[in-house]
């Protein structure tokens, strides 16, 4: 469980040691035709990685072959197919640096993003986690979209948003997973994430937002691909029924945490969304967001709604 408000002196100490290593983790599943690109862009920094970890979840495509021409420069791990979430933690789990960014095999970091990241760090050395802004781009990784979403609450500065969470309340959303970063002693506190988990990436930051302080960075520092087989973003009706799934997937990770009331809101929104799902679910979807189901829900409106919905 992590120390959510008043961690001992000695605790951060520990935490916020000088930055010594950086290591690049990145997940990969049957993308082949980007991965190379995902790596070389890791490896291309204007301050070079100490090293980058690919996990493969057990691709049936040509990853493989594509990793291993990078030869010693990357530690590639591959496992049977157990899910996003499993692959993630192994690759947490394996590398060494002080600060671990995150890229997904199909997204590009550009060449001074770890520059930037480890910048904020060392101007702000009392923060755990630190998070940019991504641009979207479509699959051949060079034509800007205007689909990027515009985040709630994500300015520049300093983050401190534990009490408001450990309430159940989320003040904020953050871009995904190839936005992020951590320093990889607090991200361990998160981890291992139960492999059920179909979005890890809002798992650590909902992990995150309870648990540590961040500094946000107001500058594009990745390119986000959007292509046809997107796992999330962009992904339609299927990003739709994840979200339902997910809600339900994260809520006992979030208990472990320490974040009950946070994880009693998913567990409502994911009764709701189940209970509509289907033919009549359009007919409801005014009604849900004027409840404020979908996001920000209430907490007596979610506890009230779980309980109705689960007699």
């Amino acid at each position: 469980m992590l120390e959510l408000l008043g961690e001992p002196a000695a605790q951060l100490a520990l935490r916020h040691h000088r930055i010594v290593r950086a290591s690049f983790a990145i997940i990969n599943y049957n993308h082949g035709d980007y991965v190379g690109a995902a790596v070389e862009s890791a490896l291309s920094q204007t301050r070079a990685p100490d090293e980058v970890v690919v996990v493969d979840d057990g691709s049936t495509d040509d990853s493989l072959e594509v990793l291993g021409r990078f030869g010693p420069r990357v530690t590639v791990i591959s496992q049977a197919n157990a899910g996003p979430a499993s692959a993630t933690n192994r690759a947490l789990a394996a590398v060494s640096g002080d600060v671990v960014l995150l890229l997904d095999a199909d997204d590009i970091a550009l060449p001074h993003r770890l520059d930037r990241v480890l910048a904020a760090y060392e101007e702000n050395p009392e923060v755990d986690w630190v998070w940019h802004d991504l641009q979207h781009v479509g699959a051949d990784g060079t034509t800007r979209l205007d689909t990027t979403p515009r985040q709630v609450g994500y300015s520049r500065g300093r983050h401190d948003h534990r009490a408001d969470v450990v309430r159940g309340r989320l003040p904020i959303t953050a871009p995904a997973t190839s936005a992020l970063s951590w320093r990889t002693n607090f991200l361990r506190e998160l981890v291992p994430m139960p492999a059920s988990i179909r979005t890890q990436d809002n798992f650590l930051k909902f992990g995150s937002l309870g648990g540590g302080v961040g500094y946000v960075l107001d500058e594009a520092l990745s390119l986000q691909r959007i292509h046809s087989t997107n796992a999330y973003t962009g992904a339609g009706a299927r990003t739709e029924s994840m979200r339902t799934q997910s809600y339900a997937d994260m809520a006992p990770g979030l208990r472990r945490l320490g974040l009950d009331r946070l994880a009693d809101r998913f567990d409502a929104a994911a009764c709701v969304r189940q209970a509509f799902h289907g033919p009549s679910r359009a007919a409801h979807l005014d009604r849900l967001n004027s409840w404020g189901v979908v996001r920000h829900v209430p907490l007596e409106v979610a506890r009230s709604v779980r309980d109705l919905l689960r007699r």
